[in-house]
């Protein structure tokens, strides 16, 4: 039987903190200056948005330091050090779904105490950032609209990347506090920002291992160019020209993940026998083979998912997270997913027999996985 937990945080309706003292807001506003003011030697190559960027990081940084202290001085039974969520080692353990800003939540989780986490974080590609709001999420891809003279997903905005890099660095570090030396780091992206996932799970101290394709069937998103060229006096001379040529996109069948690994302690003999994680089950195999880095999977069909009572837009296949638990984990590992979306992990963790611990902000979502890890369990 899974249980969902909802932990009192800022965000969360559970609990009313006081508004942040004088003290608080001056410790935030610190961070921030110092970084604006650091010596002009430091900074003279470092271009303005980079200095924006990294005044905002540590404004973050500062207001994350800020909101743990009130976590724990407000409900020090559920997130004081001594007292953190007990961890599930296996399916019969219950799986434990905590509701709000994974941000937030760490903040519950013990240093050092996860052996895995495989996560599908928001893309921040139309509308699918840090703010995901499933609802409208779901009438815009039930009336898909033209951004001015372009359709869905041929927007490019370099800020997009900016703020994707930042905002994975910011989860990434705390990935990196929970996980055992040696654990694995895999997270999904998207081809166009993969590139800056990979750059926010090094930078915060990670080692990429590899990079890993979920293979799966994509859809046709090149647009035709007739709407910009009819009615030109020279239409029939650019048609000639151009052919049959179309935007430059093409039928999108790879979802990339990074496969990153946190420094070890010692040799891998010697990490694997203190920490029991760092080592790769090359006996799994998707088609009787070698693992390979690309793994073909079949999308989950509209039928399974209404039969689930599933509407999440982005549902990750269970097969493939199953295959990802065995190459990368042990039965009684603890699976942490911090955006659980619609609960496939947590299904995959309980069919494999790992403990599972998944974040989810949106209580729809939660509901969802809820009744998909009953149903599992």
């Amino acid at each position: 039987m899974s249980q969902v937990t909802p932990i009192p945080t800022p965000a969360n309706d559970n609990i009313k903190p006081e508004p942040a003292c004088v003290d608080e807001h001056d410790e935030i506003v610190a961070a921030v200056q110092a970084v604006m003011a650091a010596p002009k030697r430091k900074v003279a190559k470092q271009a303005p948005w980079k200095r924006r960027l990294e005044a905002r990081r540590a404004a973050r940084r500062a207001a994350r330091k800020v909101a743990r202290r009130t976590i724990r001085e407000t409900v020090p039974a559920v997130v004081a050090p001594a007292q953190c969520i007990t961890i599930p080692k296996s399916a019969n353990d219950n799986a434990k779904v905590l509701c709000g800003d994974c941000r937030d939540l760490f903040a519950a989780i013990p240093d050092q105490s996860i052996e895995i986490v495989i996560t599908d974080p928001p893309y921040f590609l139309q509308g699918m950032g840090e703010d995901w709001d499933n609802a409208e999420l779901q009438r815009r891809s039930r009336n898909p609209a033209k951004i001015g003279s372009l359709p869905p997903n041929t927007r490019f905005d370099p800020k997009q990347g900016r703020d994707f890099q930042a905002f994975m660095s910011e989860v990434s570090e705390q990935v990196f506090r929970v996980l055992k030396p040696g654990g694995f780091y895999v997270s999904f992206s998207q081809a166009r920002l993969y590139h800056r996932m990979a750059v926010a799970v090094e930078d915060v101290g990670f080692e990429v291992r590899e990079m890993l394709g979920w293979v799966r069937p994509g859809l046709p998103r090149a647009m035709k160019l007739d709407h910009f060229i009819d009615g030109r006096d020279d239409a029939d001379a650019i048609r000639a020209s151009i052919g049959g040529r179309k935007t430059p996109m093409i039928n999108q069948t790879l979802e990339p993940m990074v496969l990153a690994q946190k420094p070890r302690d010692g040799t891998f003999v010697d990490n694997w026998m203190r920490h029991g994680v760092g080592l790769v089950d090359t006996s799994q195999t998707l088609d009787g083979g070698f693992p390979k880095t690309l793994m073909s999977v079949d999308k989950p069909t509209k039928a399974a998912k209404d039969a689930d009572g599933n509407d999440h837009l982005t549902v990750k296949p269970v097969a493939l997270i199953e295959h990802l638990l065995r190459l990368f984990s042990k039965p009684g590992d603890t699976l942490l997913d911090p955006f659980a979306g619609s609960g496939s992990h947590g299904v995959a963790a309980i069919n494999t027999g790992r403990g599972y611990i998944g974040f989810e902000r949106d209580p729809h979502n939660v509901e969802i996985i809820e009744g998909r890890l009953r149903r599992a369990a």
